[in-house]
């Protein structure tokens, strides 16, 4: 859950809207693992039959201009838009690659297998481009305005967040060690669910100037 600002100006003539917005947001990974023995002789009281999950996530901040067609009589909008994912943590030009490395404690697989785990999270991109497409409804009561919702699906083109598992099985018999890995990436797109109040400032300004 976050925070977010939006600009709007109508062109009541060609009836749209346009908007600039700014939204708090995450970009994150995340993995669910089982392990499992063949032979029923793994250390059963660490982590076999268990479902282990890990997630990192990495605070990122979207940047908004869209149009809004109206539609259905205005009471449902069309809304398109075209933005930037800003990640604070993100890799800077000739700076090290910010990222979280976690190591668990390694574990017998069989009698003479152990494996140990290390999980890094890694922010990639400082920036990325993104594209917006969804509806938006006002809410009335007693035909009075209450709220806006809107439902929305953003789609990043650079990958902000990744997730590198690496494994080491170590057979304790021959001495031989196994190294595996694998990588889960996001790239900050996803469903967007927005409750918003629009507050008309041209009235506001026009009401206090009246009032003098």
């Amino acid at each position: 859950m976050g925070l977010g600002l939006e600009f709007e100006w109508e062109n009541k003539k060609n009836n749209f809207v346009l908007g600039l917005s700014w939204n708090q947001d995450i970009a994150s990974v995340s993995a669910r693992e089982v392990y499992m023995s063949t032979n029923g002789k793994g250390d059963w009281n660490n982590y076999f039959n268990q479902e282990l999950k890990t997630r990192k996530s990495f605070e990122t901040h979207r940047f908004s201009l869209n149009i809004s067609k109206p539609m259905f009589n205005k009471s449902v909008a069309l809304k398109l838009g075209v933005g930037l994912l800003f990640s604070p943590s993100g890799n800077k030009p000739g700076e090290d690659l910010y990222y979280n490395t976690y190591s668990f404690d390694p574990f017998h697989l069989e009698e003479s297998l152990i494996i140990g785990r290390t999980y890094s999270a890694l922010a990639n991109h400082r920036f990325s481009f993104n594209l917006s497409l969804g509806v938006s409804t006002i809410i009335q009561w007693n035909n009075k305005y209450l709220f806006t919702l809107d439902l929305i699906y953003s789609q990043g083109f650079k990958n902000i967040t990744a997730g590198s598992f690496m494994y080491s099985i170590i057979d304790l018999d021959s001495g031989n060690e196994t190294n595996l890995d694998y990588g889960l990436y996001s790239r900050g797109s996803g469903f967007i669910f927005q409750l918003s109040r629009k507050i008309n400032i041209t009235s506001i300004i026009r009401k206090a100037h009246n009032n003098k």
